[in-house]
This record gives C-alpha cells, sequence and structure tokens, in this order.
C-alpha cells in the first residue's frame, strides 16, 4: 500500500537531495519572518538565549536552521548553523553558514564575542555533597 502524501500536513521529506516543505508550512514560516536592511529577524518565539523557534509536529525546530534548510538542503549531522551577523534571530540566508562547534566557537572567539562564564570556572563550580543524617 502507497502513502498518500498531504503536502500542507506532512513534515518534510527528502527528493533527491534536497528537502520537500509543503508551500503552507514555508509560507507561514515568512509571515514569521521581519526582513529589515541587514538582518531577517525571527518575530516569533525566542528561547532564552535569543534563538527564533517554533514547534512543528510535536517537535521544536530553530528558526535559522529551518531557513538555512529551505535554501541549502539538508543539515548534515553533526553539523551547525552559525551566523556571520552574530545575531540569533537572524534567519537571513546569505547571514548563515554551516560549521562544527568547533567552528562556530572560532569565529565567535576571533570576533571578539566569547564569553567564559565564571560559573564554568573550576573554582567556582561546586557539586552537591550528601551528608548523611
Amino acid at each position: 500500500m502507497h502513502k498518500i502524501i498531504q503536502p500542507d500536513l506532512d513534515p518534510p521529506f527528502k527528493v533527491g537531495y534536497a528537502l520537500y516543505y509543503p508551500p503552507k508550512r514555508v509560507q507561514n514560516f515568512w509571515d514569521s519572518v521581519k526582513k529589515e536592511d541587514r538582518c531577517w529577524v525571527w518575530q516569533r518565539g525566542l528561547n532564552r538565549t535569543g534563538y527564533g523557534q517554533f514547534c512543528v509536529f510535536g517537535s521544536n525546530i530553530y528558526a535559522h536552521r529551518f531557513s538555512y534548510s529551505l535554501h541549502f538542503g539538508p543539515i548534515p549531522d553533526g553539523m551547525v548553523i552559525c551566523h556571520k551577523c552574530d545575531n540569533p534571530s537572524c534567519v537571513r540566508p546569505e547571514h548563515l553558514f554551516l560549521g562544527t562547534y568547533s567552528d562556530n566557537t572560532q569565529d565567535a572567539v576571533q570576533k571578539g564575542r566569547w564569553i567564559q562564564s565564571r560559573n564554568f570556572l573550576k573554582e567556582n563550580f561546586h557539586r552537591p555533597v550528601l551528608i548523611a543524617a
């Protein structure tokens, strides 16, 4: 028996090397973007670090990853989408590039945007200790 694909309801699927996204889903995405001169800013939900996100079929999706895959295809396992503009809510394809976690960290360090929290320094990290009563 063949599966009937309902373009406006089914999740994205591969067609050759590209992903197919239902037109209605893509339109809803772009309706949530404000195209400014420099960055195209996500206008809906943001996580605590400023990245755009939304829910599709019960899963949270980052807006910049969705935008990247719309324009450049699937994101390989283990890769991240980095921002040239350093604006986490930006979804403009020209501002996004594929990299590793290491690439993303090096990019932030080179731009002077890497802030290492004091909370992660060994002397400031305390493990809870259970004491028998």
